[in-house]
């Protein structure tokens, strides 16, 4: 007997048993019921669901689900070929009364799909070869090379930063699905992490030619090298991170842990350059040596022999030290020092304003900035070197210091004058504890040390007068905007001296984009070696935006990258699927505006100079440094 048959003969034999069972019941139920007694007629336990269906034939088995399943399938596919011959015969009974009703009755489902920017940001990082590179650096045999991960994490940075967890959702929602021709799935957290830890080893020579490729393609001059330092913010514990930290960097919280960047921007162009990413605690003048090495590195190839390039720093990069440092790497600098040297405060008490009206640093009839030449010296370890100085007089930083130092006085005065109203009362009686409090008041004010104060006792009357030291005011007011700039070279003029050093605000401007435009923090990683790896791809990030607005600047456009930008995240394209399965893809309709700025962005990428030969070095603008200034006393005025 083969297994179907006894399987059938089974269910007979258990459907006769519980008829027979039933019937014993309704005839004789005084055998199976006692009083005082349970039921314990029936009391088979089965353990398996195969053993159930055998002794209890009324439970369904899976082939009946599987029927019905096919069953509900075919159901459905006549359902929908129902509604499609009724929509045809709908139409040729009514008509098409519009082209409308007969793209509604045809169409299936319609999606739409963010496009914005991503065709033109796409266009660029192909052009600079950002794929091709990185996967020429990290093969790899997977379905979705590295570059391509790059890439998606590239753009999304620059359309709508979001964290790793979340990439494929927006690839699914950006035009990228057909760019790329990938599925979006493909982009998870998993691959993209693991992007990450491949590139981290090969950061350095991936950034080195990508950046070669954006100077070459886009003209770049160079005429300065500006350095400086940020601090990325972060949030968390961070335990096993070495590069999460502590530590001081202007206008961020101390209590927040920090990642700090060094980054040397190209003047003119305001390019991205070598960058290295530092622990939160790193000081900024411990970061120069490194930096200097770095620079210099990366100079070679593009510096002919005996260029010395100039870098721009602030003050705060630049001490005796240091400045030997430049001289044996070959580099030229230029750098604010700061005041608290006495030889610079020495130069910057000497010469009144008419001195410094000699030497006016802005063309025109009413310059709001002069210079008074000085010569600056260096020495280090039993060496000298004298350099070119040139202490700057602002009047509009004049004028702002006087203001806010007046404010704060009259804010010190007031809270003096609330003082001497209080005087009398409980805790405010007898000299000690007024003088006391008067002194509490001068130490919280930065403006205190102008001011000198004197308690009294008077027929029993507590009184206090204070009055303005005009001698030390005086003295802070003749410093009020100046500050002395110093370059070890001596071709330069004192114009140039003075613009070189105000361009170098391009470099705030730069960190600026990385931190709201781009969003570089927060990262949501906690791996050194992923922090960096994203981080660099912000820097690639920013290298396209500074290329794409430096390339409109070319062709005369003077609004901002984001002003045009932001009228092309409106730009979707919407797919309808037909009944018949065709599908057309079109653009919504474009505002006037969006248009103009869709064509100028696209003329700005078609001008990169693609066929360029790879070898061909930029220009380096400023004439070879001498090795000795002109005159050892003085330089000579321009």
């Amino acid at each position: 007997m083969n297994f179907a048959t006894k399987s059938t003969y089974m269910r007979i034999w258990a459907w006769l048993v519980w008829a027979l069972l039933i019937l014993a019941l309704l005839t004789a139920p005084q055998i199976l019921l006692q009083e005082g007694h349970p039921v314990h007629a029936v009391g088979v336990a089965l353990q398996t669901e195969d053993a159930q269906r055998l002794y209890y034939p009324w439970l369904p088995r899976k082939r009946w689900r599987k029927w019905a399943w096919r069953r509900y399938q075919q159901l459905r596919r006549r359902h929908q070929q129902a509604v499609c011959t009724a929509r045809k015969v709908r139409l040729l009974l009514l008509g098409a009364r519009s082209l409308a009703a007969l793209f509604a009755v045809l169409t299936r489902r319609q999606i739409s799909v963010q496009v914005g920017s991503l065709p033109i940001l796409y266009a660029l990082l192909e052009r600079l070869q950002v794929r091709r590179i990185i996967n020429k650096h990290v093969p790899s045999r997977a379905q979705v090379d590295i570059g391509t991960v790059a890439l998606v994490l590239t753009l999304n940075r620059l359309q709508a930063p979001l964290p790793l967890y979340r990439i494929a959702d927006w690839v699914g929602r950006t035009v990228l699905t057909h760019l790329l021709g990938i599925d979006p799935a493909k982009f998870n957290d998993d691959r993209l992490a693991r992007a990450l830890d491949a590139i981290a080893p090969h950061i350095e020579a991936i950034w080195k030619e990508v950046l070669a490729e954006a100077m070459r393609q886009g003209d770049v001059e160079l005429t300065a090298v500006f350095y400086d330092l940020t601090a990325y913010v972060f949030h968390g514990r961070y335990q096993e991170s070495e590069l999460v930290d502590f530590g001081f960097a202007h206008n961020t919280p101390s209590n927040k842990r920090k990642v700090k960047l060094g980054l040397n921007v190209l003047a003119g162009s305001l390019l991205p350059g070598p960058f290295q990413v530092w622990p939160g605690r790193t000081a900024d003048q411990a970061t120069v040596a490194a930096n200097l090495k770095r620079l210099s590195a990366w100079l070679r190839d593009f510096v002919s022999p005996g260029i010395s390039p100039l870098v721009v720093t602030d003050r705060a990069m630049l001490n005796d030290k240091l400045a030997f440092l430049y001289e044996d790497a070959g580099l030229g600098f230029l750098s604010g020092l700061s005041s608290s040297r006495k030889e610079v405060k020495r130069l910057l008490y000497e010469g009144d304003e008419a001195q410094f009206r000699k030497t006016p640093l802005e063309p025109g009839a009413d310059p709001q900035y002069w210079g008074r030449p000085c010569t600056v010296t260096f020495e280090h370890q039993g060496r000298r070197m004298d350099a070119k100085g040139l202490v700057v007089l602002s009047n509009p930083m004049r004028q702002q210091w006087r203001e806010s130092r007046q404010k704060k006085m009259e804010e010190l005065e007031q809270e003096l004058q609330e003082l001497q109203a209080r005087i009398g009362e409980p805790r405010l009686r007898t000299p000690r504890i007024v003088a006391r409090r008067a002194q509490a008041c001068l130490n919280r004010s930065p403006v205190g040390k102008f001011y000198r104060f004197e308690v009294r006792e008077v027929a029993g009357h507590v009184l206090l007068h204070w009055w303005r030291d005009e001698e030390a005011l005086a003295q802070t007011e003749r410093l009020d905007g100046r500050y002395l700039l110093v370059t070890n070279h001596w071709e330069l003029s004192y114009q140039e001296m003075f613009q070189l050093y105000r361009d170098k605000d391009g470099v705030e401007k730069t960190f600026l984009i990385s931190k709201q435009v781009l969003c570089v923090a927060p990262l949501h990683l906690h791996k050194d070696q992923r922090i960096q790896a994203m981080i660099f791809l912000n820097m690639i990030a920013l290298l396209a935006h500074r290329l794409l607005a430096h390339q409109l600047r070319k062709q005369g456009v003077t609004a901002s990258l984001q002003r045009i930008i932001r009228p092309l995240e409106e730009t979707i394209l919407i797919e309808s699927h037909f009944l018949d399965g065709s599908v057309l893809r079109r653009l919504a309709p474009l505002s006037a505006e969006a248009e103009r700025f869709w064509r100028l962005d696209f003329e700005a990428v078609a001008a990169l100079n693609s066929d360029t030969p790879s070898s061909t070095p930029p220009v380096w603008l400023l004439p070879s440094r001498p090795s000795q200034p002109p005159t050892a006393a003085s330089p000579p005025l321009p």
